[in-house]
């Protein structure tokens, strides 16, 4: 198989009888995966190895495909940040997660093994096996432990968590002043050895301390400090609250018609479903600082959609 066919592949940029033909390819051999993951990571050492900002970034198709055929030189390559490339990676990895092992989540799962850092002027958003995104703050370090079967990770600093729902699969988020317990929802966390500060996006998560517990909804904020819950209070401006997050989508078996209100939200344009069967199209993917173009390039790939803009005014339609 052509491994530029492959890398566009895991970039998403492929027609839908080229994924066809990568999807037949991927399914006659177990190992196939295994090589899609590999290439992932070379694209992953290239973005990190080439970019000149500190900040995680996406490369264009374009140049990581370019950049890809030199694997002989990037094996050299040893002044990347060891959690910069898995970082990277993990992303790369995850946008594709549906298209490389399919929808379902089996049972016998693992959410990777991995200790992600961020320094004082650096993020990163980081894909978990289970479909689970979190965006780390700067001064920030996830550890993955990689338990088969188990959904639980160690965190300080800051981040975001957009946590994928697995019934009777909790995930959980320990740190040292104490747990959070959700089976699936969207929160920020600021954890520091002294406390921690919990803002509830959407749903619900369990808050634990030494000898308590409590429940806190969406539109809350609550804490630990000084080894005690703090008491849930409203956000007045949530949106306000997680603006650091940034440019970042996060789609988990998501109906099409809920992705386009975000992306009108986001971007500021109007998304017509042409054809009402396209509405209930479920999509898992995320992406974190890409232009329209580029976004809607992946929602298109995914849905197997055709897009046609006319000023602000984006049009998806059955191919």
């Amino acid at each position: 198989m052509n491994e530029e066919l492959l890398f566009r592949f895991i970039l998403g940029d492929v027609t839908a009888a080229e994924r066809g033909a990568v999807v037949r390819w991927r399914d006659s051999a177990p190992e196939r995966i295994d090589h899609l993951r590999e290439l992932a990571a070379v694209l992953a050492l290239v973005a990190g190895s080439e970019s000149r900002q500190r900040r995680v970034t996406r490369p264009s198709a374009f140049e990581l495909i370019r950049l890809a055929g030199q694997r002989s030189r990037l094996r050299s390559i040893r002044t990347v940040r060891p959690w910069l490339v898995a970082g990277v990676a993990a992303a790369i990895v995850t946008v594709t997660v549906g298209v490389l092992i399919g929808q379902h989540q089996p049972v016998d799962f693992a959410l990777g093994a991995g200790d992600f850092v961020t320094g004082p002027g650096d993020d990163a958003t980081v894909g978990l096996g289970d479909g689970s995104v979190v965006k780390l703050g700067p001064d920030s370090r996830l550890r993955v432990a990689g338990v088969r079967g188990e959904r639980s990770v160690s965190f300080e600093g800051r981040g975001y968590f957009a946590v994928n729902r697995m019934p009777g699969h909790p995930f959980r988020v320990n740190t040292a002043a104490g747990t959070v317990t959700t089976l699936g929802t969207r929160f920020e966390l600021q954890a520091r050895s002294t406390g921690l500060s919990l803002v509830v996006v959407e749903g619900r998560v369990e808050l634990s301390a030494p000898g308590e517990q409590k429940t806190i909804k969406s539109g809350e904020r609550s804490g630990v400090r000084d080894g005690r819950i703090v008491p849930a209070t409203k956000v007045a401006d949530l949106t306000g609250a997680v603006a650091w997050v940034g440019n970042l989508l996060v789609f988990q078996a998501t109906p099409l018609a809920e992705v386009a209100r975000q992306i009108e939200d986001r971007y500021h344009i109007r998304l017509v479903l042409a054809d009402p069967a396209l509405a209930k199209r479920p999509i898992t993917a995320w992406v974190c600082d890409q232009t329209i173009k580029q976004t809607l390039a992946t929602i298109c790939t995914r849905v197997d959609a055709a897009c046609t803009t006319s000023e602000n005014v984006v049009t998806m339609s059955v191919r």
